[in-house]
């Protein structure tokens, strides 16, 4: 038998994607017993407490979020599959969420309730939610509709924390609070959340 490989794992488990991705790598593990998995628990946006080159890996699976840590796994030179694409570290491989098919189904799905005003509620600054609100704005407006988009004011501290603020799903409540009643009375119907 050949001698096991190691992946080094570095997915946070907060959020339910990176909780999918984790089952994923064991479900696999669990099913090819020469792989060896060193998984380091850490929070979103975090980065490694210890020099990753002590773990002696023969590969990297990683959720990427800031830039010292993409420096840092680039500068291991190892073979790495990426879980998502803001700060990507050389000689990778990107697995990524198709943010326009999601905005696409949920447009689509209020399309076919023949909803007549729509809205786009997200994190702006934040790639993937700004991704999605383009691609639902255009899906929409392709329609002949118009979409209002929920752009919250934030101040500098809250502007240089845009990660933590969508890791816990904070959104500036009551500027939202204050936006939906006047785009209520100005016919607006559901708020999309994509």
């Amino acid at each position: 038998m050949p001698a096991p490989k190691c992946v080094l794992v570095l997915i946070e488990s907060s959020r339910a994607y990176s909780r999918g991705c984790l089952a994923g790598v064991a479900s696999y593990v669990r099913a090819h017993p020469n792989w060896r998995v060193i998984h380091l628990e850490r929070s979103l946006g975090e980065g490694m407490s210890s020099p990753l080159r002590r773990w002696k890996a023969d590969g990297i699976i990683a959720r990427v979020e800031t830039t010292q840590m993409a420096r840092a796994i680039r500068r291991l030179k190892l073979p790495t599959v990426h879980l998502r694409s803001v700060h990507r570290p050389q000689l990778t491989c990107l697995i990524e969420t198709d943010h326009q098919a999601c905005a696409r189904l949920a447009a689509d799905h209020f399309l076919e309730q023949r909803l007549r005003h729509f809205a786009f509620c997200g994190y702006p600054g934040v790639n993937f939610s700004d991704r999605r609100c383009a691609s639902f704005v255009e899906r929409v407006s392709g329609r002949g509709r118009t979409v209002s988009v929920f752009e919250p004011l934030h101040d500098a501290d809250e502007e240089d924390n845009l990660i933590g603020r969508e890791a816990l799903g904070k959104l500036p409540n009551a500027q939202l609070l204050r936006w939906l009643p006047e785009k209520k009375r100005g016919g607006l119907s559901p708020c999309s959340r994509v």
